[in-house]
């Protein structure tokens, strides 16, 4: 008989530039279990934070995220793809179209309550593995059909 695997501990990277929600997110999430991998008051730097960092999951809350977040979440969506939560009381729909194309995997506009952390990280990881798969058989039909093409 098998032993039963030891869960994999999720790397956060948590970005909130309210200082007192950052620290209280901050102990939620220990307290849930997850390894908070870095804990950031702005998202300045944020593709150096994220490949220093390496966490599994982003989390940002901030109260006016930008073009340049956008743009960082872009790059890292591309390259090295992960979930990634975003709160913020824009209710632009312009403004979510373009965070969910940059790679955001939930945008909730409401702030981040502490308390319900854990089920909002499960449901952001269940929709970016889900779409993650659907994206590699994207990549595998065209691939097919590139063969076919060939021929």
């Amino acid at each position: 008989m098998t032993e039963p695997l030891e869960p994999v501990q999720v790397r956060i990277m948590l970005i909130d530039d309210q200082p007192d929600r950052l620290a209280t997110v901050e102990a939620k999430l220990q307290e849930s279990g997850f390894e908070v991998a870095a804990s950031l008051a702005s998202a300045n730097g944020l593709l150096f934070q994220i490949e220093q960092h390496q966490p599994d999951i982003v989390i940002i809350d901030l109260q006016s995220p930008g073009r340049d977040v956008l743009e960082s979440l872009s790059i890292v969506n591309h390259h090295s793809p992960k979930p990634v939560v975003m709160f913020s009381e824009e209710e632009d729909p312009n403004f979510i179209s373009q965070a969910v194309d940059a790679g955001v995997t939930a945008y909730l506009m409401h702030d981040f309550n502490p308390k319900k952390v854990k089920p909002v990280i499960d449901l952001a990881i269940a929709q970016f593995r889900t779409y993650q798969s659907l994206r590699q058989q994207l990549d595998d039909t065209r691939s097919a059909l590139a063969t076919r093409s060939v021929v």
